[in-house]
């Protein structure tokens, strides 16, 4: 590839990114405690932590980027009269887009299932 064409790639990754960058400024929460004015961090808050992140990355991150794949997917499908190679590669993107979101979602009902089967009847995605 020619440096041309990597240029592009990063510059139109990052114009499709930004409007996530209110989304990810709000990553600073994900510490419970420690903070000016906040209680002492304990071995609890941890897993507080821990369910932050997994919600961050799950609701924030990879969610809305899903999404963007399956719609750059379709526009490559659409668009493929253009270049014929652009209906396998929007192809590939959905099928990956979906088999993410079936993995995103997938996971939560893994672990509710395997928590549910172990006895546990809390509420494990809040704490």
């Amino acid at each position: 590839m020619n440096i041309r064409k990597i240029l592009s790639f990063f510059i139109l990754l990052i114009v499709l990114l930004m409007p996530l960058a209110p989304q990810l400024v709000s990553a600073a929460a994900l510490v419970p405690c420690g903070g000016t004015g906040q209680a002492r961090c304990e071995l609890a808050d941890i897993f507080q932590l821990i369910l932050n992140i997994y919600n961050f990355l799950i609701l924030v991150i990879a969610t809305p980027l899903a999404g963007l794949m399956i719609v750059i997917g379709g526009v490559l499908i659409l668009l493929s009269g253009i270049n014929a190679n652009w209906f396998n590669t929007g192809k590939k993107i959905l099928m990956w887009s979906f088999i993410s979101l079936l993995l995103i979602f997938g996971s939560w009902l893994i672990i509710n299932v395997l928590l549910t089967a172990i006895g546990y009847t809390g509420a494990w995605h809040t704490f």
